[in-house]
């Protein structure tokens, strides 16, 4: 059996000075590091991305992840912060 052929790839095209690393498969454009999705183990450009899931295709991975850490570390001292006071509060009127 013959060795696979090398997959040779041209520029992004969205980034014509980047190396493309990948090919879309609904509509064949080269892309490169940054532009490269997967979703279900297929390679898409973000704009067929989009459309295959239906709606916006931008990265959320560490962004979301950061952003939702930081709500939990605000809040979770808030909360406890007013559980506090109103237990305070509760065991002063017991009195």
């Amino acid at each position: 059996m013959p060795p696979a052929a090398p997959l040779l790839l041209g520029f992004c095209h969205r980034h014509v000075d980047r190396k493309g690393i990948a090919r879309c498969m609904t509509c064949a454009v080269i892309v490169c590091q940054e532009c490269a999705t997967r979703f279900d183990g297929i390679n898409y450009c973000v704009e067929c991305l989009a459309r295959t899931r239906g709606g916006d295709a931008r990265r959320k991975g560490l962004p979301a992840l950061v952003g939702t850490a930081i709500a939990i570390c605000v809040m979770l001292p808030l909360v406890g912060m007013t559980l506090g006071w109103v237990l305070l509060l509760w065991s002063r009127a017991l009195r």
